[in-house]
């Protein structure tokens, strides 16, 4: 933006029409973008270049790749918004019975986080983007492990989550466990347990 500011500051005149476009729906899944691709093609505009938010100028994408890279954004992560209840008939705290809900969520929030669900794997754009970093890792090792992905990719696939979450999110769908409520009181045991969670859809733009 401050880039565009100082343009027009100095009254620059583009070669070809410059279209900026903001859509509010992007986070959920709304229609937003799809409403200006229909106007700009009611018009007549057939673009020569689409440029997306991409992936920024990152400082140091990840340890012992020292420096700065431009990251080209290809993932699309979809999201769903998940609540999970457990029910039982509750009861006074003075007389605890065992599984109650509370116990049920919480040994399933334990559960996928120590199983996850989703399956990770490394996807050919992902496994492109290491053998460009390889040359600029700073250790032999890195250099020989990223430029060999085709030996290395399992091993990668099973460190990478450990390395960064950021990392770990390239690879598969991901589950944040975000909101949780039981009973209103100390001493009353809940009728129901309810917690709510976050996926981001793993898939690669088309």
């Amino acid at each position: 933006m401050k880039l565009s500011r100082n343009l027009l500051r100095i009254n620059y005149v583009p070669a070809n029409d410059v279209y900026l476009s903001s859509s509010c729906t992007e986070e959920w899944a709304g229609d937003g973008c799809g409403k200006l691709v229909k106007e700009l093609k009611k018009r007549g505009v057939r673009p020569y270049l689409v440029c997306d938010e991409g992936g920024g100028i990152i400082t140091d994408p990840m340890g012992g790749i020292p420096g700065n890279f431009a990251m080209v954004g290809l993932f699309e992560k979809g999201k769903a918004d998940v609540k999970f209840t457990a029910a039982s008939n509750g009861g006074h705290a003075s007389t605890p019975v065992k599984n109650s809900p509370l116990a049920r969520i919480s040994a399933f929030v334990d559960d996928v986080e120590t199983h996850s669900p989703f399956k990770a794997k490394m996807s050919k754009e992902v496994e492109r983007m290491f053998n460009t970093l390889a040359p600029y890792a700073s250790s032999f090792g890195l250099r020989y492990i990223f430029g060999n992905t085709w030996l290395f990719k399992p091993l990668l696939v099973k460190l990478m989550p450990s390395i960064s979450a950021q990392a770990g999110a390239m690879l598969k769908t991901t589950i944040a466990f975000t909101m949780a409520s039981g009973s209103d009181a100390y001493n009353v045991m809940p009728q129901e347990a309810t917690l709510g969670a976050t996926c981001v859809l793993f898939r690669i733009r088309a």
